[in-house]
């Protein structure tokens, strides 16, 4: 072999070698910008547990997923868009379990929702909102027995789904500024218009809640139905339903939970790490405390303890904050939106 052809051949496996380097190097970068877009646009919407301890619900802007909470085993998966892709959308957890737990209701986009059997996972019944002008949050609300579902709709409507004869039927014609409904549990069916709270049969005026609030937005009631959080805009507050009086302010944009006794309700920041416990019968702040880099979900378990999504030691996982316990590691990069110092 002559010089030339020793040089060419040199010449050639340094080429070889270059592009084999650009294309790992291109590899690496693609695999990089995966992570780094993926981690910024991943969003979690709402956490629950149900009310035997052992399913966990995930919803994100692209799915509701159901994973047995002891072996994290996917159950279910549901695509479609919850909530749409609204900035403040993500902080609002709309998902109801049936008292006895057999049943799951989720809310979806437009003020839609969804109900499923939870042994089967078969979808028992889903609606859309009517008219041209829907709200974007779900209002739903479980009767005490379980057996029933209250359900507004984007036009003010109240429709009730029978769970024995999987038939709607509508309670109460269309209403303006229909906000939310709810079930209280000695049977009584309330729904909140802009700032006033009526019974939906007799329609009559059971409470003007009217208090350092700008307006009606996002609601989420306690499980009695004794206190109620109202969201609009840039704050919110907790109002105790009977004494007609503000409580406790949750701040811009919040993460939050109320327990399942109705006594506490749990608040954090929007990408946050830190969180607050109120007591509801005390009336004053029994726990605050700052965990892992962000929050982004919360919900209580059956037991009464405090669970998180979010991510702890740079990690999307859902942990027990009363004891630092990982329950279900994600494996999904941490939304870089969120990064907490």
């Amino acid at each position: 072999m002559g010089v030339g052809e020793n040089v060419h051949k040199i010449l050639m496996e340094r080429k070889k070698g270059c592009v084999i380097s650009i294309l790992i190097l291109g590899v690496i970068f693609l695999c990089l910008c995966g992570f780094v877009i993926w981690g910024v646009t991943t969003t979690y919407y709402g956490i629950s547990i149900s009310p035997n301890g052992k399913i966990l619900v995930i919803t994100t802007p692209r799915n509701v997923a159901m994973y047995r909470l002891e072996d994290a085993k996917k159950l279910n998966q549901v695509e479609g868009q919850p909530y749409g892709r609204q900035d403040y959308q993500g902080e609002f957890s709309y998902i109801a379990w049936s008292p006895d737990g057999a049943s799951l209701a989720v809310g979806k986009l437009y003020n839609g929702i969804w109900i499923w059997d939870v042994n089967t996972w078969e979808l028992l019944t889903e609606r859309n909102s009517e008219g041209s002008e829907p709200r974007n949050e779900p209002s739903f609300a479980w009767s005490p027995d379980g057996k029933q579902l209250a359900w507004g709709n984007g036009q003010g409507e109240v429709w009730i789904w029978d769970k024995n004869k999987n038939t709607w039927i509508l309670e109460a014609p269309a209403t303006e500024y229909l906000i939310s409904i709810v079930w209280r549990q000695d049977g009584q069916l309330l729904r909140l218009n802009d700032h006033s709270l009526y019974d939906v049969k007799t329609g009559n005026l059971v409470s003007d809640l009217n208090h350092d609030i700008d307006g009606s937005g996002k609601v989420a009631w306690s499980l009695d139905g004794s206190h109620v959080y109202v969201f609009f805009d840039l704050g919110g507050g907790v109002m105790d339903v009977k004494a007609n009086k503000y409580e406790f302010g949750a701040g811009a944009f919040p993460e939050f939970a109320w327990s399942l006794d109705g006594r506490y309700f749990a608040s954090a920041s929007d990408c946050d790490n830190k969180f607050y416990v109120w007591d509801t019968m005390d009336n004053k702040i029994v726990r605050q405390d700052k965990q892992g880099n962000v929050i982004y979900s919360l919900t209580w378990a059956p037991n009464g303890d405090l669970v998180a999504l979010g991510v702890l030691d740079w990690q999307t996982v859902v942990w027990n904050t009363n004891t630092g316990e990982v329950l279900m590691n994600l494996h999904k990069p941490p939304n870089l939106y969120c990064v907490i110092d």
